[in-house]
């Protein structure tokens, strides 16, 4: 279990109730938020919304590794 494996490393007590108690808390509720799938954005974004991020950000994707190329 990851959770347990990070408490111990960190030296502190690992509570299983809490800690799903925690997670269940941590994702969604919030209006920037929608449902924590990776790649979801593909879905919401239009093509004029893939050029106008691909101006502002889209060397940074690439730099930072999240895309290979523009070519997404």
């Amino acid at each position: 279990m990851s959770l347990k494996s990070i408490a111990d490393f960190l030296g502190i007590e690992y509570f299983p109730d809490g800690a799903e108690k925690l997670a269940s808390s941590l994702f969604g509720g919030t209006p920037t938020f929608n449902k924590g799938h990776v790649g979801r954005w593909r879905e919401a974004f239009s093509e004029t919304h893939k050029s106008a991020f691909k101006k502002v950000a889209g060397g940074a994707l690439i730099d930072l590794g999240y895309e290979r190329s523009s070519e997404w």
